[in-house]
Formats: C-alpha cells, structure tokens, sequence
C-alpha cells in the first residue's frame, strides 16, 4: 500500500509539474501574442502618420479679391511680357504677386456677376460641407475659418494627391450644397479660381498655420478646430 500511495503521490506531484510549466508556456505566448499585436499597431500608426501630408488652403469668393489686387494675389503671370507662357506662384515659399492695376481693372471688366459676399449662414453651410466632404475622402480636417470674402482650411490628407484636386473638391461641395440652400449665383460660380495651397513640411509648420486660422483672422464668421471644436 506504501508503494502504492507514493506512485500516486509523484505521478500527481508530476502532473502539477506539468501544468505549471505549461501554464508558464501559455502565459509566455499570450504576453508574446500582445507585444506582436501592440508592435504591429504602434508601426501601423507610424507609418499611416508618415504618409499624411499637410496643406493650409485658401480660397475666396468670387470678386472680392481679383488678380493684380493692392493685397496682393496668388494669379498667371508673365515674368516677361515678350514671354507668352504665363507662370503661376502658388508654391510655398514665393511671395503673392504685387500690385497690378491694368491686371484687376481687366479682371474687374470680366466679371459675370457681382462680388459674393458670406453671410453666417451660409459659413454654418460650408463648414458643415467641407467635415462631410473631408470625412468622406478619408481626410483630416484640423482648423478652419470662414470669413465674408475667403476661406482658410488647414488639412492632412494620405499619401501626396495633387493639392489643386484637394482645393476642388472643398470648393466643388461647398458650391453643391450653397446652390441647394440658396440657388446659384449669376456668375454660376461662388469662388475666384485657382486659390493658394500650401503645403506645411514640418510639425512647426503645421502649429503655425493651425494658430494663424484660429487665431488671426479678422471678423471671422466661423472658427473650428479638430480638437477644440466651435470656436467661434
């Protein structure tokens, strides 16, 4: 009986052996699993952060701001007028082009209707378009201000899309949903052409622009922030 109980005493002691080393085991993989899982995000992330690129857009309505303005504008020029091609400065980093009275009085000749102007109604409208627009393309939209005559947007998009198609489609829906709410204008259009696109290279850059849309507009209509919301 002696013999006996002992066997039985060491085959159980061995199970219990046994299941603690695979206990340990399992515990290992299930701690290995979440590193795996956790390294795998954390790249993940990383590399979606390194694809976005970031863009502070303008735009104004149309009439308000033509080429060869006193403010300066962002418009096609020759750099020599024998030169037939026409260059536009729109990258970051050059200067709006200057004064050119021939140039808006032209512009002003050309005009299919009277300049637009934006009430607070119509900001509420656009803003409301330009998150439905930039969630719908997958975009993150971080500041934007709605002024009477311009707009600002500060936007990181995936990946490096032609900045001009970016700028279009905001202005494209924003026309959309102004011409539902109050019916087209007689220049059949809301907004100048072209407007400014600036892409934003670094993390100063980009809290530059942020706080420029924010915060140093004047007589804004409408202010948001991703993570303040309405500010204004």
């Amino acid at each position: 009986m002696a013999s006996r109980e002992r066997q039985r005493l060491e085959k159980e002691l061995s199970s219990r052996r046994a299941g603690s080393v695979s206990n340990r085991r399992n515990q290992e993989n299930k701690r290995l699993f979440r590193d795996r899982r956790s390294s795998g995000r954390s790249r993940s992330r990383l590399a979606y952060y390194v694809a976005m690129r970031y863009w502070l857009l303008t735009n104004t309505t149309y009439g308000t701001w033509l080429p060869g303005d006193e403010r300066g504008s962002v418009t096609s020029v020759r750099e020599d007028q024998s030169d037939p091609i026409r260059l536009e400065h729109d990258l970051p980093g050059e200067p709006w082009e200057d004064a050119i009275s021939g140039l808006q009085r032209s512009a002003r000749e050309l005009m299919q209707g009277p300049p637009i102007f934006l009430d607070l109604k119509k900001a509420d409208a656009l803003l409301a378009q330009f998150q439905e627009t930039a969630a719908c393309r997958g975009w993150q939209l971080k500041a934007v201000a709605v002024m009477k005559n311009h707009f600002h947007l500060v936007v990181a998009v995936v990946d490096d899309p032609e900045p001009r198609k970016i700028l279009a489609d905001f202005k494209a829906y924003g026309t959309r949903k102004l011409n539902a709410l109050y019916g087209a204008p007689p220049s059949k259009t809301w907004w100048t052409t072209n407007g400014s696109k600036r892409k934003l290279k670094d993390e100063a850059a980009i809290r530059n622009a942020i706080n420029y849309v924010l915060y140093k507009q004047l007589y804004p209509l409408v202010v948001w922030s991703a993570k303040l919301g309405r500010i204004v």
